[in-house]
This record gives C-alpha cells, structure tokens and sequence, in this order.
C-alpha cells in the first residue's frame, strides 16, 4: 500500500473531505464547501512548485512531542518530504527513497509515485471520512490576502478533530490550515507556490 499519510494530511489539514455531510450553503464560486476544497487541492498541484510548511504538536500518551513536517513538490511528479528529525522520503515519478532518523538513504518503492497518488486521490475526491462536517465561514483576509475560509469537522470511531481552512479568494490555493485532534494537539500549515525548488534522486 502506498503511504502518504503525512503527506496527504498536510495538503489538507487532516484529510476528511470525501462523502462529506454537505447540506450547507454554497460557495461563492457556485459550487458546494466540499467542491470548493477539493477544488483548491487540485489547483495547488497545478503550480510549478510548492511547500507546506506544517508546525506540529502531537499529544499522544501525553508527551507533547513538537516537530515540523516539510513538503515540497516540483511539478510534475517529485515530492520530498521532512518528519522533523525522524524521517525524510524524496519520490521521483516511480522511483522512491527513505531515510530514517540516524540512517542512510536507501530505495524504498513504498515511496513511488506519490505525486500521482495524491493528485489522483484529490482529483476522484477520496480523502477519507464520511462523517465530516463541513461549514463555509465566510470570507477573511489572511496577512493582506483575501481568502474564503470552512471549518471541516468529524468524528467517527477511531479519530475525530476539525480543521480550519483558508483558501485565496482570488487565486482558488490553499493559505493556511489549523488542525486539533485525537492525539493531535495542533498542527498550522502554511503553504508556498512557485519556488524555485530542486528536488533529485539521493542515491
């Protein structure tokens, strides 16, 4: 099975979107809160480049553990992604590569094609839960930029949590995304577009 979790959780906050419950108001751009999201995923990976930036504090058996997840992705198909100190996985088209904390890099198929993956789980609108909520908050400007904000919330036996959302009013990419939940206690993501990034094979 390919993993992507952190991967896909940090493009969108914690991943909830698809079957969502979506009886609530349309967005400005004609379409549902759900749309809108899915939306503004899919155009991200029509830039050039980008880069999340997420500043995370897990609470699992109370630790508090603090760490930064790093995702850069060079259209059309290289990722390379940083789990604070812990691990860090480059993939090139069908070619993947890990490292974890104290190790070397070695080839790890596991990690193929995960720009694929994710644009096509993004594009058919499967990012996992079908008990989320979501509710479109209006608009609001986000450091001089307008945006239009949704508050995804869930819950269902094994995880629950919420997500707030921004998304560039003028330009449809992800801003910004804060996230609570079972055993997380926040994670900020901040995103980058069109940087000149290089990202090759480490081996």
């Amino acid at each position: 099975m390919k993993i992507f979790t952190v991967l896909t959780a940090t493009l969108i906050g914690l991943g909830l979107l698809a079957g969502c419950n979506n009886n609530v108001a349309p967005d400005s751009g004609g379409g549902t809160p759900l749309e809108a999201l899915l939306r503004s995923q899919q155009t991200a990976f029509t830039q050039s480049s980008f880069r999340a930036t997420s500043d995370v504090v897990e609470d699992a058996a109370h630790l508090n553990e603090h760490f930064t997840v790093i995702i850069e992705y060079l259209k059309p198909d290289r990722i390379h992604e940083q789990i604070g100190t812990h691990a860090e996985i480059i993939s090139i088209g069908q070619a993947g590569f890990m490292k974890a904390e104290g190790g070397t890099w070695q080839a790890s198929p596991v990690y193929a094609n995960l720009a694929q993956d994710a644009k096509d789980t993004f594009l058919i609108g499967q990012t996992l839960s079908s008990d989320a909520q979501i509710t479109a908050l209006g608009a609001e400007s986000l450091n001089g930029t307008p945006t239009l904000t949704y508050r995804v919330k869930y819950q269902n036996d094994s995880v629950a949590g919420e997500t707030k959302f921004w998304i560039g009013a003028n330009d449809n990419l992800p801003r910004r995304a804060e996230s609570t939940g079972a055993n997380l206690k926040t994670s900020v993501t901040t995103y980058e577009y069109n940087l000149p990034l290089k990202i090759d094979a480490p081996i």
